[in-house]
């Protein structure tokens, strides 16, 4: 039986199955073996097989967008019912660190809105929640500031979302998210169907298209989030607050978003030898410097171009 399980992994692998379903379909028949057939295997060269093609297996990462990008995207999109939805999905997947899967699950009565901004209830991530029949959903909040400029404000934005709703006769009850009639053309209208989940995650992608991405592919529905957690981390937000803003279960995760951060090694090589004051014979000015890792209790602010998120000292 363990040659059997051994020739079915491999036939899997040149099937083009990733090492992970690999697993998954063999543990499944060991443990069917094992609890109707009560035949037990000795699984050890079947894992160390499948262990095999997930160290030669690279995990595709999903791109990421900068400060800069983001504002581009907010001013550039129009108002009309597709871009709406856009700009409002990138709002809330990069200040909600957010999971398309958590933004597909935003209800009207989701949103609480405040003088300065609006405060977002979403379900916390899947893996966090714990399985039951009377177990009701975590859940969390995050805010989204507004802008005085216009073209930036969250308010300003869901306030023309809101009126093209009430202006087509829409129940605002329910999922967040309505259907759009005719997209893509210009007499686009929103109806009273939700907009599903998969086209959501196309978003992510349509604004990489926008910016004239040509990796625009790599762009995936986890890329919102990526974009939050690298950017938090490169406007100085601590280990800690990144972990309980991404929904990490510890720090160690943070470390691969460091090293794919392009600032955090342009700051790094500036201390092991910055060329430019070695060739300058004028007196170098001390550079101000961002504390990747300073104290929790200090506050910081993270800027997002013209957008701030304002941390509160913590006692």
């Amino acid at each position: 039986m363990k040659e059997t399980l051994l020739g079915y992994s491999s036939f899997l692998n040149e099937s083009g199955y990733s090492a992970s379903t690999i697993n998954s379909k063999v543990s499944q028949i060991k443990n069917v073996l094992k609890k109707e057939e009560k035949v037990f295997i000795d699984m050890t060269e079947v894992y160390a097989f499948i262990n095999s093609l997930m160290d030669d297996h690279e995990t595709k990462k999903a791109s990421t967008f900068s400060s800069s990008e983001i504002i581009q995207l907010i001013k550039r999109l129009t108002n009309k019912p597709s871009d709406l939805l856009k700009k409002i999905c990138l709002l809330f997947g990069v200040y909600g660190a957010c999971r398309i899967s958590q933004l597909d699950k935003i209800y009207f009565s989701d949103l609480k809105f405040l003088k300065d901004g609006v405060e977002v209830t979403v379900p916390v991530c899947k893996r966090k929640q714990k399985v039951g029949p009377k177990r009701k959903p975590k859940k969390r909040t995050f805010f989204v500031p507004s802008s005085k400029d216009e073209e930036l404000s969250i308010l300003k934005i869901l306030e023309n979302y809101y009126k093209l709703l009430k202006d087509g006769k829409i129940i605002m009850k329910g999922k967040f998210w309505k259907q759009i009639k005719d997209e893509d053309q210009q007499n686009e209208k929103f109806t009273n169907q939700n907009y599903g989940i998969h086209k959501l995650e196309k978003i992510t992608k349509e604004l990489a298209q926008e910016l004239g991405k040509e990796d625009w592919e790599s762009y995936t529905s986890h890329g919102l989030k990526r974009s939050s957690i690298t950017l938090s981390i490169e406007n100085g937000l601590s280990d800690r607050l990144v972990q309980v803003q991404g929904e990490f279960s510890n720090t160690s995760v943070i470390k691969e978003y460091y090293d794919q951060s392009k600032q955090t090694k342009e700051i790094i090589s500036e201390k092991i030898l910055d060329l430019n004051k070695i060739n300058s014979n004028e007196p170098t000015k001390k550079k101000e410097e961002k504390d990747f890792y300073f104290n929790d209790s200090k506050p910081s602010i993270i800027n997002y171009g013209t957008i701030n998120f304002y941390n509160k000292k913590e006692n």
